[in-house]
This record gives C-alpha cells, sequence and structure tokens, in this order.
C-alpha cells in the first residue's frame, strides 16, 4: 500500500516566511509517514534547500516564469498523483487553478495557502496605478472568484480568511497559523554572539516595500538621538541601494548594520534587545514567533493581519498604531525602559508550535 502523498507548488525556496513554513510543515510530516514532493517553478534561488529531510524529493521545473511551468505541474499531477497538492503565495495558486483547469484527474485535491492579506496586496498594486478604491476591491473579488475553484483554502491568519470571505470565499476554507519549530530555534540561538554596549534593535526581512524599512530607518533615527543604539537588518533584496543611500543620508553608518540573507537568524535575535516589524502587511509575522520564542521585546506595526493577533493586541508586544515615524520610535524607547515580562512572551511564542499547526494542516489536507 502506498504512503499518502502530498505536494508543495512554490515559486522557489528563497529566504522568506512562506517558504520557511513550507519546509518546517514538509520536515514534520515526513517524519509522520507522508511522502512529500515540493514541486518548484525554479530551484536556483534555494535557501532553505539544505534544512530539508533528504526524504523529500524536489521537482525543479527549471521555468523563469509561473506561468510557463503550467504544462509542467499538469505532467507531474497526472503521473505523481498526489492525494493533494497545496499551492502558496497569490500568484502561484492563480497558476495552480489554471493547472487544474487542464488536469485530467480525479483524485488530487487542489489546496491554496493564502499567506497575505489579500487586500492589502492588491491595494497597495493599485496605489503605485493611482487606481481607485472600487478598482481594489472589484480586484480582490476578481482573485477571490478564481480562488472558489480550488477544493479548499488554508490561511496564514484569522484576518486573512475574514478578508477573503468578506469578499466571496465560499469553499472550504481555515486558517491556521504556520508551524514553527521553536525548540530548534532556541538551539540554533545558542551560537555565542558577543553583547554591543549600545541597546541594540534588529529588524529581519527581503529589502522590499512591503517590510517598508523606510519608516524604520526613520524612527531609528529618532531613537538614536535618545538612545545610544545600534540596528541591525538582516536580509537582502532590490531595495537595498535605495536603504544604504537613506542611511548615509540620515548619517547612520555607523549605527546601522546590515548584514545581508542570514541562514541562522536566531543568534543575533537572542542578544537583540527589541525586535522591530515595519511591515504594511504581513500574513502571518514568523519572525514575531521567533523572537518571542527567544524572549526577545516586540515593536509592531498594526498591519493586516498576523502580528495583532500574534501579539493580542499588545499584551505580548508593542504594537504601533499608525504608520508614523514618531509613535514607531516613541514604542522602540517604551520596549526598552518597560519590556513584557520575558516568561510571558517566552511562554506566547511556543504556543505556535509545529505539532499543533502540522496536525491541523494534515487534518484540512488528507480528511475531505
Amino acid at each position: 500500500m502506498r504512503k499518502k502523498k502530498i505536494a508543495f507548488f512554490l515559486q522557489n525556496l528563497s529566504g522568506g516566511g512562506a517558504e520557511k513554513s513550507v519546509v518546517n510543515l514538509s520536515n514534520y510530516l515526513v517524519d509522520d509517514g507522508i511522502d512529500i514532493d515540493i514541486v518548484l517553478v525554479d530551484k536556483a534561488n534555494a535557501a532553505y534547500l539544505d534544512e530539508l529531510n533528504p526524504n523529500i524529493n524536489i521537482i525543479d521545473l527549471k521555468k523563469n516564469r509561473s506561468l510557463k511551468s503550467i504544462f509542467e505541474v499538469k505532467r507531474y499531477i497526472e503521473t505523481n498523483n498526489p492525494e493533494v497538492i497545496m499551492s502558496s503565495v497569490t500568484h502561484i495558486n492563480l497558476v495552480l487553478l489554471i493547472v487544474k483547469v487542464f488536469t485530467k484527474t480525479a483524485n488530487t485535491k487542489f489546496v491554496i495557502n493564502q499567506v497575505n492579506h489579500l487586500t492589502s496586496i492588491v491595494k497597495y498594486a493599485l496605489k503605485i496605478n493611482n487606481l481607485s478604491q472600487f478598482v481594489t476591491r472589484s480586484g480582490v473579488k476578481f482573485i477571490v472568484r478564481i480562488y472558489n475553484y480550488a477544493d479548499g483554502c488554508i490561511s496564514m491568519s484569522k484576518g486573512v480568511e475574514m478578508d477573503l470571505k468578506n469578499h466571496g470565499l465560499n469553499i472550504k476554507s481555515q486558517y491556521i497559523y504556520n508551524p514553527i519549530f521553536s525548540e530548534e530555534i532556541v538551539n540554533l540561538s545558542k551560537t555565542q554572539l558577543s553583547k554591543s554596549d549600545k541597546k541594540v534593535f534588529i529588524a529581519i526581512g527581503r529589502m522590499v516595500p512591503q517590510k517598508n524599512f523606510s519608516l524604520l530607518l526613520d524612527a531609528f533615527y529618532l531613537v538614536n538621538k535618545e538612545i545610544n543604539s545600534e540596528l541591525i537588518i538582516l536580509g537582502d533584496g532590490p531595495l537595498l541601494n535605495v536603504l544604504t543611500k537613506k542611511i548615509n543620508d540620515l548619517n547612520l553608518n555607523e549605527s546601522v548594520i546590515l548584514k545581508g540573507f542570514v541562514s541562522n537568524p536566531f543568534k543575533y535575535i537572542k542578544v537583540a534587545d527589541v525586535f522591530v516589524l515595519s511591515s504594511l502587511w504581513e500574513g502571518f509575522g514568523n519572525v514575531i514567533v521567533e523572537a518571542l520564542s527567544l524572549g526577545t521585546q516586540v515593536v509592531s506595526t498594526n498591519c493586516n493581519s498576523g502580528p495583532a493577533e500574534i501579539l493580542e493586541n499588545g499584551k505580548y508586544g508593542f504594537i504601533s498604531s499608525t504608520m508614523h515615524k514618531f509613535e514607531l520610535a516613541r514604542l522602540m524607547i517604551e520596549a526598552i525602559n518597560n519590556p513584557i515580562d520575558r516568561d510571558l512572551i517566552i511562554e506566547r511564542g511556543r504556543y505556535f508550535s509545529i505539532r499543533n499547526s502540522s496536525i491541523e494542516y494534515k487534518d484540512f489536507l488528507l480528511n475531505y
């Protein structure tokens, strides 16, 4: 009797939260006796490849665009006949549902995983082109109409799921928080780094508009006037040169450290006093849970929609009510001067365990 097979369909295994979640989930499920395939549009950008259990199968489609992979994914499904194939990230979800139209199989279930707040993504994309709120709502409803062709939808947070339902999602759906390896995080954080004499703030993420690092730099400029401090940013991306110029313009060269992508960020989080998330939107916010698990204070913008759920609207961290540099700076200073009880935030971080989330995923994906 063959083992149950689950396939995950992704653009790549780059250093993002959605990709990390698939890696964590895949490792847990393969140890639980599930046959796991990860189907990648392109394996070239695969920061997390070395973290995968060797029993996980990687299928590299070697395409530079997701739309070019449609018939290869179709061929994979018809050849391997997985019980379920799940995609992550909006554009990959749409590609998978195009694949469904052309695929002849009565057995495979097509499940989409919405990792970000859809309205926020569409609103930002259309704002760039100065399009109206009406167009935003229409764009979200159009995407959700396509989503309704899926066999199921998993959202990364309650807010993400409610956003989809408010725009017409009517298929089987559930929100499941991302699987986080708290024990692994603690073990990886034990690598010793020297503790700075300054107060240390840390931020992690790709240098893209969503992460809003420009706001963080403006806020840190104000904080640095009040507190002898430094800011470490882990991550890279297309806005690296823009942010480097801003650091120079603010004369923060001696206080802001850009480390690029780091495979083990936990040793840096462990020695930091405060983790800061300045995003415009986050479906969940893995790194907030990781910071909590290590007892590091958290300051976050109140973006849609994961951070407020994780921090329970301020019980476990500091949430900025506005996207303004003065408010973010005030909370960064508050986190230094009046930190939340460390044991309390560690306990909160451990609430989002890999075991709990993986059981929910397994039940949703295999028990229709």
